[in-house]
Parts: C-alpha cells; sequence; structure tokens
C-alpha cells in the first residue's frame, strides 16, 4: 500500500516542469488575443461594456498569474 502511494503522491521530476511553461504561454497568448478583441469591440461599439470586457479578462489573467507561479516554483 505505500508503494500505490508512493506512485501517486511523490513529487514529480523537473521534466514536468515544461508543463507549466506551456500553460503560461498558452494562457498569455489568450490574454493578448482577448485584449486586442476587447480593444476592437470597444473601439467599434459593438455594445461591449468595460465590466464586461473586465469580466472577461479576470479568468484568463489569473491562469497566466497561476502557470507563471507554479512554472517558477518548479524551477527552484
Amino acid at each position: 500500500m505505500s508503494e500505490l502511494a508512493h506512485v501517486f503522491y511523490s513529487p514529480l521530476g523537473k521534466e514536468y516542469c515544461l508543463y507549466f511553461y506551456y500553460l503560461m504561454v498558452l494562457s498569455s497568448i489568450s490574454c493578448l488575443v482577448l485584449i486586442i478583441s476587447a480593444v476592437h469591440s470597444v473601439a467599434v461599439g459593438k455594445g461591449k461594456t468595460l465590466w464586461q470586457v473586465m469580466t472577461g479578462l479576470i479568468p484568463a489573467l489569473l491562469s497566466y498569474f497561476n502557470s507563471r507561479l507554479l512554472y517558477g516554483m518548479c524551477l527552484h
């Protein structure tokens, strides 16, 4: 039973840090696309308010921050 717990709950190696790096890159690209889309929709006047824009950006920014934080923790 101890070996089974070791397999499922032991720390992973440094090679898994790339996972957080790729998540960070993907989330930063999605943030950039959302910011460009938000600026475009506000400039064109599609009816999006600042509140709607911020509501869409907050989860993307939190995802970027979370993956960047985990990537930094993984390296040290």
